[in-house]
């Protein structure tokens, strides 16, 4: 490889233009499979997260599970009264 004209480097060989040309649709193809592959981990995750989510409902069915409101009432009362430095150490007789 010697200096091209005005001072430019000269053309890579022919051989390392054929490699380019055989390399360069390996490497896009490459970088698609790494896209795909990202893409299903996305998507695997946030099915996974959702079926987390409606497990109960799968389980039990529609349903408000029996104190579940009731406690979250008395529990924001209690915040409410007394303040949240209180509600940290408060201790909820009333639930089991």
């Amino acid at each position: 490889m010697g200096a091209g004209v005005e001072g430019r480097p000269a053309d890579p060989e022919p051989s390392s233009k054929a490699m380019n040309v055989i390399l360069f649709p390996l490497r896009q193809l490459f970088k698609l499979a790494i896209i795909l592959l990202q893409l299903l981990l996305i998507l695997y995750g946030a099915h996974a997260a959702y079926d987390i989510r409606l497990y109960p409902i799968k389980e039990f069915g529609y349903i408000i599970h029996e104190f579940d409101p009731w406690f979250n009432y008395r529990a924001s009362e209690y915040l409410a009264e007394h303040g949240l430095q209180k509600f940290f150490h408060w201790f909820d007789y009333e639930s089991w």
